[in-house]
């Protein structure tokens, strides 16, 4: 997102400006301060793709993974509804209701390799955290990989990798038994 002010980012030995446009293509993210789009749900997570298309199949796909699907059966217009306050017919989402549009968004870009995820988690309660967890990282794909930032630990049993860092260094890294056996920071 940032040109280096010093130093250098390559990748694969590659300078990163010779392949920034096809790592974006590639790259999906969720921020922890995601946006809130006054649209229907089909069109707010359709957002995530870059053509913009998505079947019905891989629409109601991304919506059961992150719990959304039986609540949008129940609407009138399903996927379809006006959400936010702008249309008449529009109905008003809770925070945690958002944030899972915003995950399914995440998820929808279909050449997606990297998928990072800022705190995606921060406004659902702790047992839709865990739904969610288990949900979207059971459908990380092979040839995915997963960048989760978190300040809470409810992902921590599902990851394969924690890197723990302070003041902007990673002062420890490894496996939750490795990271508490290590009896640092982390253990704290």
């Amino acid at each position: 997102l940032y040109t280096p002010t010093t130093g250098e980012i390559t990748i694969c030995g590659n300078p990163y400006e010779e392949v920034l446009a096809d790592l974006r293509v590639k790259c999906s993210t969720l921020f922890q301060d995601f946006g809130t789009y006054e649209t229907t749900i089909r069109e707010n997570i359709t957002m995530g793709c870059l053509d913009g298309v998505l079947s019905e199949q891989e629409i109601n796909s991304v919506c059961k993974k992150v719990g959304l699907l039986e609540w949008i059966n129940t609407l009138p217009n399903g996927v379809d509804t006006p959400i936010g306050r702008f249309e008449e017919d529009g109905i008003d989402l809770s925070g945690g209701q958002w944030q899972k549009i915003a995950i399914a968004r995440s998820m929808a870009r279909k050449h997606r390799r990297i998928l990072i995820m800022d705190e995606p988690n921060a406004a659902l309660d702790p047992i839709a955290e865990a739904t969610i967890y288990k949900d979207v990282l059971a459908n990380v794909r092979d040839d995915e990989t997963l960048i989760l930032i978190s300040h809470r630990l409810g992902a921590i049993k599902y990851v394969d990798r924690i890197i723990v860092m302070e003041n902007g260094s990673i002062i420890e890294e490894g496996t939750h038994s490795q990271l508490m056996k290590l009896n640092g920071k982390y253990r704290e």
